[in-house]
């Protein structure tokens, strides 16, 4: 009985250690061709965040008006910027169910475009003002890792400048100087 009781004690201990933390969500954002995948990994309060969000969720048992909420709350709260400035424009949310971790929400988010140059994410503020979203913004190069805060809610991608982008400028100033040095040879001469 004692065997029994350590065990049990030890399993309920490491299921409560396991438990998630209610104020962290982790987004895992990747340019594809022409299009933006987000990976979205959600606490269980997302559902709250989409009940202050919209009250009449509360009551709903309509699949459809669920869905057509979180697409809403993510088109307003996870908003991407392209190069030019502009908004770039939410294509679908898809919920993927996960069996590992049910008490989590799991979305794949695909934004039309491919060169974002901010990103502001509020999803779960509306709830949490402890609320922590984690990045990782997939790049050529390397992974940019940033977070966003109720205090700090917008990330700006650095550009780099890459002197091999910038090759065929750098031709035609070669070539503009090399034209110069022979007219200012021939006018010698």
């Amino acid at each position: 009985m004692k065997k029994q009781l350590i065990f049990l004690f030890t399993f309920a201990s490491l299921i409560y250690s396991y438990a998630q933390n209610t104020n962290v969500s982790h987004f895992k954002i990747t340019p594809k061709n022409q299009l933006i995948e987000i990976e979205a990994d959600f606490p269980r309060t997302f559902q709250n965040a989409l009940v202050n969000y919209k009250p009449t969720l509360e009551f709903s048992k309509n699949k459809e008006y669920f869905k057509n909420t979180y697409t809403m709350y993510l088109k307003e709260n996870l908003v991407l910027i392209d190069k030019d400035g502009k908004k770039m424009e939410l294509l679908y949310a898809i919920e993927i169910h996960n069996k590992l971790k049910p008490h989590q929400y799991k979305f794949l988010i695909t934004y039309k475009g491919s060169n974002v140059r901010s990103i502001t994410n509020t999803t779960l503020f509306n709830i949490s003002k402890q609320q922590i979203n984690y990045h990782v913004l997939k790049t050529a190069d390397n992974d940019l890792k940033f977070n966003t805060t109720p205090n700090q809610i917008q990330y700006l991608v650095p550009t780099n400048f890459n002197i091999l982008n910038y090759k065929y400028y750098i031709l035609g100033i070669l070539f503009f100087v090399f034209l110069i040095t022979i007219t200012i040879q021939e006018y010698k001469a």
